[in-house]
């Protein structure tokens, strides 16, 4: 009977809810899974009970830790064992509603496996309360703050892994670019990567421009089409980066017809693409000993936390409210997040670092609040200097790098 069930539970899938070939599979594995616990145990599967239920969970939980696939991160595994547990509600809420189960075997009120949605429901609502066995899991805003969060040592260290490679000059310029794109901008990997040579000339900069200037991505997530600030040295960099390395790569590889995409795979000129872009940061987190799984996303979580900071240092200096939402909702525009609530974790977590809780009415925490900040702020005034330093210097090393470069590159009068 069970097989009958479920391949007609899989067809239900394929031919009423639309789900790809591939979702379905999936679904019937973790009804499977579901079944083999049942049968480890000795009951029944429609005769399950939330105890079952919470049971399988805990087992899941175990097996998705242990495999080699997993990033050790019990949240996200908590995560993945909520998806498999979904399935196997959505299984059992389609065996009441083919009457396949009596009435009182799922759903609200007392029954057999409690489930707060009604049969006819879509069961959309992936909430504890909706689904009582489910892991209560933290948000993805949550989930990112404990992300490798890089400190000014780890930026230090990723330069140095760069310019350092035995790779050729293009290849280190181009990831020291996007390193520093990705740390002054807080771009998203996909929107940095989207940036054309035609959108970068030096006329941009005149006598009135101040320390940024305006860029907008092309690809944009939710399309949403957001002019960004670009810092001016940065927009400069860029240029020396297409005039010097990117045009000598070309005349290398004798390109003819160059694409117009800002990044190019050394290898044969083509537009370099996003997952190569994850893949060289990756191994360079890697290298630095950063926790598995930090990417060029880390680049933007760093921005992200450095804007906040400043964000309430400005509002505290001001008098102006601190509280979690206003300074996300703040943040979120200059980031260009969509949902200001998300930030709001990373918030909590600044106000932590600047040594209480900080609240527009508490006089007393904002005294000692303002104190702290004077400190900040004299710290950050030496960073500031002693990065303008490092940067300085960075800069007539990559010049003199380039020129050596195109010397060697130019035929003997």
């Amino acid at each position: 009977m069970l097989v009958d069930d479920v391949t007609d539970f899989a067809f239900h899938q394929l031919d009423y809810c639309q789900l790809a070939l591939s979702t379905v599979h999936g679904q019937v594995l973790n009804v499977v899974s579901f079944w083999a616990h049942c049968a480890s145990v000795g009951i029944d599967p429609v005769s399950a009970s939330d105890t079952t239920l919470k049971q399988f969970r805990d087992a899941e939980l175990k097996l998705v830790l242990a495999n080699p696939a997993s990033k050790g991160d019990e949240r996200i595994a908590r995560g993945t064992v909520n998806q498999k547990l979904l399935c196997v509600y959505g299984w059992f809420l389609w065996l009441r509603k083919t009457k396949r189960i009596a009435d009182h075997a799922v759903g609200p009120n007392g029954t057999q496996i409690d489930c707060g949605i009604g049969v006819g429901s879509s069961g959309n609502r992936r909430s504890t309360r909706t689904y009582p066995a489910l892991f209560r899991v933290t948000t993805a805003g949550d989930r990112g703050l404990r992300k490798h969060l890089l400190s000014d040592q780890d930026r230090d260290d990723v330069l140095d892994a760069i310019m350092t490679s035995e790779q050729s000059v293009y290849v280190r310029q181009r990831n020291a670019l996007l390193l520093d794109i990705g740390l002054e901008t807080g771009l998203r990997r996909g929107s940095i990567n989207s940036f054309q040579v035609d959108q970068f000339k030096r006329s941009l900069i005149g006598p009135n421009t101040g320390a940024t200037v305006l860029i907008r991505p092309i690809r944009q997530k939710f399309n949403r089409g957001i002019t960004y600030e670009l810092p001016t040295s940065i927009l400069l960099r860029i240029c020396d980066f297409i005039d010097g390395p990117r045009s000598q790569l070309l005349v290398g590889k004798q390109v003819t017809r160059p694409p117009q995409g800002l990044f190019l795979s050394a290898r044969d000129c083509t537009p370099l693409e996003d997952r190569s872009i994850t893949t060289i940061f990756s191994k360079l987190m890697r290298s630095i000993g950063a926790q598995k799984g930090t990417s060029f996303h880390a680049l933007r979580i760093r921005f992200v936390n450095v804007q906040i900071l400043l964000e309430l240092m400005e509002r505290l200096a001001l008098g102006l409210d601190t509280s979690a939402a206003s300074v996300a909702a703040a943040v979120a525009i200059k980031v260009g997040h969509r949902n200001p609530r998300s930030l709001e974790p990373y918030v909590l977590v600044a106000q932590d670092r600047l040594g209480c809780q900080i609240s527009s009415r508490d006089e007393a925490r904002l005294r000692k609040a303002e104190a702290q900040l004077a400190e900040q702020a004299r710290a950050i005034a030496d960073l500031r200097a002693e990065n303008e330093r490092l940067r300085t210097a960075y800069e007539a090393k990559s010049r003199s790098e380039a020129e050596e470069q195109s010397r060697q590159a130019s035929p003997a009068l």
